[in-house]
């Protein structure tokens, strides 16, 4: 989580001409897209970083409404959010050049923060590290958050020019993981026994708030959900106390079945997650290793097996005002 304190004219008579990345990245799409139908448009065809696997990748744009705006009643009006994302080229069994999702995701929400925008309710946005813009980027296979942070620099300076992130205007406190996922994936012989330990666990963890404990089967877009449970109440198991709300679940990929026993994807996925704390902010960047041991502290009563990769999702970020002290 950043924030990025560099609104350029503060007291502009529009708030576009403050100078924020919000704006620019909103005069971008007046410049290039206007219709929506022209959406998602391919802001970079040929989009190249080092950390990114072999491949021929792109990076695309879309708009959403977004939650705030200005005025009241029948003069609201809401503000929009932007959205860049990262695509792999590819090619349709025709032989079509196409846009596809790759293995390595990465995802720039673009938001505004300025004091006087309202929610449709007519209630105040609060902005916490003042105005300009707010930032959230969601990634996978990162190794530490300073590797999601780099990501998104990379993101926007290819779309919105190389100095539209300047690290000197960065408040260090705003630098926040609001969430992260970590998995492994184990032999399918050990899937009855590994999915009984949550069953039993759910049992132990609700015992006197049963309410706060979400065990059940259902099928998800991912696959079969064999296995879910989120809670705060993990010291009851022995767990060093924490403010994080996790969830650990246990879930195959569609038509598992139907893959061999040597293709990874055959096997389940023992999944731990945590999206927000209890109490208080989420951590700081610099809890990162902290976050990911306590993930992978919940793997290990359930199920064994080679940690494939610890994915790490959203770096938030906010660009606007300078904070005031106090």
């Amino acid at each position: 989580m950043n924030h990025l304190a560099d609104v350029q004219v503060p007291h502009a008579d529009r708030s576009s001409d403050r100078g924020t990345l919000y704006d620019r990245s909103l005069s971008y799409w007046r410049e290039h897209i206007v219709d929506r139908d022209l959406e998602p448009y391919v802001a970079v065809d040929d989009f190249e970083a080092d950390w990114l696997p072999p491949g021929d990748y792109a990076l695309v744009l879309t708009l959403s409404r977004w939650k705030a705006g200005t005025g009241h009643g029948d003069d609201y009006r809401s503000y929009y959010e932007q959205h860049l994302k990262l695509r792999e080229w590819g090619y349709t069994d025709d032989g079509e050049r196409e846009l596809r999702k790759p293995a390595l995701a990465l995802h720039v929400e673009i938001m505004p923060q300025f004091r006087e925008m309202v929610y449709k309710s007519g209630d105040s946005l609060e902005c916490p590290y003042g105005e300009g813009t707010r930032l959230l980027a969601w990634t996978t296979w990162a190794e530490d958050p300073f590797e999601i942070e780099r990501r998104m620099y990379d993101a926007l300076r290819a779309v919105y020019r190389a100095d539209t992130v300047d690290l000197d205007d960065r408040v260090d406190d705003a630098r926040r993981v609001p969430k992260a996922e970590a998995h492994i994936r184990f032999g399918i012989a050990k899937k009855n026994a590994a999915i009984e330990t949550p069953e039993q666990s759910k049992q132990l963890i609700g015992w006197g708030g049963e309410s706060e404990i979400d065990a059940h089967q259902r099928r998800q877009r991912e696959g079969w959900l064999e296995a879910l449970i989120e809670s705060g109440r993990w010291h009851l198991l022995g767990f060093k106390p924490q403010r994080y709300s996790t969830e650990v679940k246990i879930y195959q990929a569609n038509q598992w079945h139907k893959k061999s026993k040597s293709d990874p994807f055959h096997h389940p996925k023992l999944e731990a997650s945590y999206a927000g704390v209890d109490r208080g902010e989420p951590p700081h960047v610099s809890e990162w290793d902290d976050v990911l041991e306590h993930l992978r502290t919940r793997h290990r009563p359930f199920g064994t097996g080679r940690v494939l990769n610890a994915r790490a999702s959203a770096s938030e970020a906010n660009e606007g005002g300078r904070r005031a002290k106090g």
